[in-house]
């Protein structure tokens, strides 16, 4: 039923399909930069930047603590899940 109504699509891709103008973001101004990094590389070939509020913002002291980084990766393709 989904790939009827091509709910397997993202709206944008569907919008732009019909013909609608896509119009990329350049400028961020909520993500830490750490967790920009990722969109503006991987969709947006490194042209998505930070504004300065959030490149001035006070960094938050709980960000040095592990695992309380803005941005962590867990390597979890060996792991189980056990109930406790």
């Amino acid at each position: 039923a989904a790939q009827g109504v091509q709910y397997q699509r993202s709206l944008f891709e569907r919008f732009t399909k019909l013909g609608a103008e896509a119009l990329l973001l350049s400028v961020q101004y909520r993500m830490h930069p750490e967790i920009r990094q990722f969109p503006s590389d991987a969709f947006y070939d490194g042209r998505l930047i930070d504004s300065s509020s959030v490149t001035t913002a006070a960094p938050e002291p709980y960000h040095s603590v592990w695992p309380l980084r803005p941005y962590m990766l867990f390597d979890a393709a060996a792991g189980a899940q056990h109930k406790s």
